[in-house]
């Protein structure tokens, strides 16, 4: 997973069920393989936010397993 997706599922989770949900909810993504964001998923990801009509950090999480050959 991009490096982004840790912020993104705490910021999400915490938002709508606080932060007891949220640290529950952290647990198995921050068990999983996070990825740095360098120039390959970056430039990839820009192609998913222009084909998808995603913002920056949607089409990042998209586009980093498919580099990777992962399952999102």
């Amino acid at each position: 997973m991009p490096s982004l997706s840790p912020h993104e599922v705490f910021k999400r989770v915490l938002q709508q069920r606080g932060e007891g949900e949220t640290l529950k909810a952290a647990v198995p993504v921050l068990e999983g393989t996070v990825v740095d964001l360098d120039a390959e998923p970056a430039l990839a990801a820009a192609k998913v936010s222009l084909a998808e009509k995603l913002p920056m950090a949607d089409s990042t999480i998209r586009a980093t397993p498919r580099a990777f050959e992962a399952t999102l």
